[in-house]
């Protein structure tokens, strides 16, 4: 878990630019994976156990959402942090 945390720890503190897949696609891959592991950890592990995980993880994903705005062509079956793109 701890590399999964790092990863979206950095991604999340990507500077702003140009839409995400022109900067780098093995970030955003990197990013949305590391979040996707994050999710299923904190799944797992139920609510007790995962409340330390879900708190950090809470506060990357405000950051994230501080950055990103809302992608309308993503479809919406996938995760929120899918359909994110930066400003």
């Amino acid at each position: 878990m701890a590399g999964a945390l790092y990863a979206w720890q950095a991604y999340t503190r990507i500077p702003r630019g140009p839409r995400r897949w022109d900067k780098d696609p093995y970030d955003e891959a990197m990013g949305v994976s590391a979040r996707t592991t994050l999710d299923a950890a904190i799944h797992a592990l139920g609510p007790r156990r995962a409340e330390p995980l879900r708190k950090a993880v809470d506060r990357l994903d405000r950051s994230f959402v501080a950055v990103t705005v809302p992608d309308p062509s993503v479809d919406s079956r996938h995760y929120w942090w899918q359909r994110r793109d930066w400003f």
